[in-house]
């Protein structure tokens, strides 16, 4: 299927347990994680986006 392609259906994939921790990866440790660079204002309307969906 090339990018423009769209299946007919949205579809899920389901792994059996060992087959979904084989494919597992890690998370990035804590400090990857963070955003330290956002202002009050913007966390505030992060926040308030993620209480209306």
């Amino acid at each position: 299927m090339t990018t423009m392609e769209q299946p007919d259906e949205p579809h899920v994939l389901v792994l059996p347990p060992e087959q979904a921790l084989a494919a597992a990866r890690p998370l990035p440790d804590r400090g990857h994680m963070m955003m330290t660079d956002v202002s009050d204002d913007e966390w505030d309307a992060f926040i308030a986006a993620l209480t209306e969906a």
